[in-house]
């Protein structure tokens, strides 16, 4: 049985608030193209989004080998699906 751990109350709400940001700022610049500021924004809620997810690997809230696992499957999916995206040699990363 898998002793799961005890995830931070706060640090999931955070996390869910700036995911929706993340996801408005994704909407705005689909919806009324790319600039300067929107571009700005994005980057902006994407490295805060990447700041509470470090936090839950750093405070180990998740398993970073599972999390690992997960994104090779997700990537082997996208290559099938999204011709368009494509990635590096990600062995040194995360």
């Amino acid at each position: 049985m898998t002793v799961l751990p005890e995830l931070n109350d706060s640090a999931l709400t955070i996390l869910q608030e700036e995911c929706a940001e993340l996801i408005v700022a994704i909407s705005k610049i689909k919806r009324f193209g790319q600039s300067a500021k929107s571009f700005a924004n994005f980057e902006q809620e994407f490295a805060d989004v990447l700041c509470l997810l470090d936090y839950f690997l750093h405070n180990k809230q998740v398993d970073e080998h599972r999390i690992k696992d997960g994104m090779d499957i997700k990537r082997q999916k996208l290559s099938l699906f999204a011709k368009d995206l494509v990635w590096g040699d990600h062995d040194d990363e995360t």
